[in-house]
């Protein structure tokens, strides 16, 4: 991926021929422009990073997003407190301390031994007690170096010594964001990469200077406003692309699912349909041989010279063929769902209910003319 393209240059161009004319033209309405591009550029980052973290789940992302909350709000003081703007009191020692703070805050999540470590609440405290912390040492108990003689307009050595403090500071942190390049979105990694080393750049402009709209001090604050840029594509992209692009994959991936779900739940419907068919057909054949077999006994059981009585287990007659009607004189429906009883002689009904529970214990094939020879 490419770090700049056609859109990148156009803002580029366009910001460059805004600001640019505005140094000659009015340097504290160009100083207000750049920081206030800068401070809304590291608010808007807290607020996505903050709100999309349970979608991006990144620590680092989410780590600098809010330290970014929190430089944000000092760079805000500083723009008001720029010579005495609205705000009173040293804002170039101010800035200093917030040029450490920022480098702290984009280096801190890349260490190691911190990496992934620190909770959400509790970088949310140690960030609000340090910014609290500057605010004090710098506007009420004057618990500072001084950083420029604002009468001589020089910069004084501790403010110089910390510029180069902090551009080794971010050296650091492009030598970590390098190490860990493999475990970053690419947009991530190389838009971050080169926006710490026009940070850089920015920071030895800041050694430069005497008065506070010489060219270096310009300079300076243009490469801070690409500066910001940068990190707006490295995270804005992030929080909000690539989580885009993660959810309509994830769709897009569970509609192909879905497409082959579909497709083997109609195979598998046409499968079944299929092995109904079969089945349907094999109950028919078995149904007609049924009938077939009903029919052919019920003909060999009406058509048979012997009578038949069929009773079940109860001795409650249920079948009963034409020649029984002929030797007993009932007709069949005279016979169903009587006693075996009603065949038997008076003085034979003992008997023949002890022959029936006889056989019932032990069945085996007799007739009942073989019973009446042993009576």
């Amino acid at each position: 991926m490419k770090i700049f393209g056609k859109i990148d240059v156009l803002i580029l161009v366009i910001t460059l021929g805004f600001l640019v004319p505005m140094v000659f033209y009015n340097y504290d309405l160009f100083h207000s422009v750049a920081e206030f591009f800068s401070t809304l550029i590291l608010l808007g980052i807290f607020i996505i990073t903050w709100h999309t973290r349970d979608y991006h789940k990144n620590y680092y992302l989410t780590s600098v997003g809010i330290g970014f909350f929190f430089v944000g709000i000092l760079n805000l003081i500083h723009v008001l407190n720029y010579n005495n703007l609205i705000i009173h009191g040293p804002y170039i020692e101010q800035w200093t301390i917030m040029q450490y703070f920022l480098a702290v805050t984009i280096i801190v999540p890349l260490l190691p031994k911190l990496k992934n470590t620190a909770k959400v609440n509790v970088l949310v405290v140690v960030y609000s007690v340090a910014t609290v912390l500057i605010i004090f040492c710098i506007y009420f108990w004057n618990f500072f170096p001084k950083a420029y003689d604002y009468e001589l307009k020089k910069l004084l050595p501790f403010k110089i010594y910390s510029e180069y403090v902090i551009m080794a500071i971010l050296v650091g942190a492009l030598l970590l964001l390098y190490r860990h390049r493999n475990n970053l979105e690419e947009t991530e990694y190389k838009s971050s990469f080169f926006g710490v080393t026009l940070m850089i750049f920015s920071e030895f402009c800041f050694t430069q200077y005497g008065a506070t709209t010489e060219f270096f001090n310009a300079l300076g604050h243009i490469f801070r406003v690409f500066t910001f840029y940068m990190f707006y594509k490295a995270y804005i992209y992030t929080c909000l692309r690539q989580p885009m692009d993660l959810i309509f994959g994830d769709l897009t991936h569970t509609q192909a699912l879905l497409k082959e779900s579909m497709k083997s739940l109609e195979q598998k419907v046409i499968d079944r349909t299929s092995e109904l068919g079969e089945t349907n057909y094999v109950l028919k054949q078995k149904v007609e041989e049924h009938k077939r077999a009903e029919a052919k006994f019920f003909n060999l059981f009406n058509t048979s010279p012997l009578p038949i009585i069929i009773a079940d287990v109860n001795g409650k007659i249920i079948l009963s063929n034409r020649a029984s009607e002929k030797v007993f004189g009932y007709e069949e429906k005279e016979l169903v769902g009587k006693s075996l009883d009603i065949l038997i002689p008076e003085h034979l009904k003992v008997k023949h209910s002890q022959y029936v529970n006889k056989y019932m214990d032990m069945p085996h094939s007799r007739t009942m003319g073989h019973i009446h020879v042993f009576v």
